[in-house]
C-alpha cells in the first residue's frame, strides 16, 4: 500500500523480536544512505521499501563486503531474513526506506520485531511505504482536515483520530 497525507502524520508498527525503522542520514526516513544493525536472535534480518525503482547495496561494515545487491521495483519491497548479527551499510540509487532488526516465530516479514517504531516517510511526513507485519499499524492524526489516501481509498481525519490498518499486508 502507499499512503499519502495533505498533513503530517505518524505512523506505529506492531508486530510479533526486536526491529526499527532506520533513519537516513539525512535524517528522514527516506534517503539513500543508511547505517543500521540487524541482531542475530532468530535470523537478523531488513527490509527495503522502494518509493522510486532503487538499485540497493549492502555492506558489512565490519569486514567491507558487500552482502546483497538488489533491484527493487517503486511500491514494493525486498526482504531478506538470514542477515546474522551485523553492522550495516545501505546505499541506493533511489530513494528508499529500510527496517532493520530481527524475527520471532518465523522467518516472514510478518515475523519482524516484537516492538513500537516510528517511520519518517518521505515528504516530510506525508509519503510512506510500509508493512502491516502480523499485528497491523496505526496511522494518526495531529491536525484537523488531514486527508489519508491509502491505496487509492481515501479517509479524512481530524485531530487525535487514528485509522488502523491490519497486519498482513504492504501498504
Amino acid at each position: 500500500y502507499r499512503f499519502t497525507s495533505t498533513g503530517n502524520i505518524a505512523m506505529q508498527t506492531v508486530g510479533g523480536n526486536g526491529y526499527t525503522t532506520v533513519p537516513s542520514e539525512n535524517g528522514e526516513g527516506a534517503g539513500r544512505l543508511f547505517y543500521c544493525a540487524t541482531h542475530a536472535w532468530s535470523t537478523g534480518a531488513l527490509a527495503v521499501f522502494a518509493y522510486e525503482d532503487a538499485q540497493v547495496q549492502v555492506y558489512d561494515m565490519d569486514l567491507g563486503d558487500l552482502l546483497y545487491d538488489q533491484t527493487v521495483t517503486a511500491g514494493s519491497y525486498w526482504w531478506q531474513n538470514g542477515v546474522g548479527t551485523r553492522r550495516l551499510k545501505i546505499v541506493s540509487s533511489a530513494d528508499i526506506g529500510v527496517w532493520a532488526g530481527d524475527t520471532e516465530g518465523g522467518t516472514g516479514i510478518q515475523n519482524f520485531g516484537d516492538d513500537i517504531s516510528f517511520a519518517g516517510g518521505r515528504n516530510n511526513g506525508r509519503e510512506f511505504y510500509a508493512h502491516g507485519l502480523q499485528d497491523g499499524l496505526v496511522i494518526f492524526a495531529p491536525y484537523d482536515g488531514t486527508v489519508i489516501d491509502v491505496n487509492g481509498a481515501i479517509q479524512n481525519l481530524d485531530r487525535d483520530e487514528y485509522m488502523p490498518l491490519a497486519g498482513g499486508a504492504l501498504y
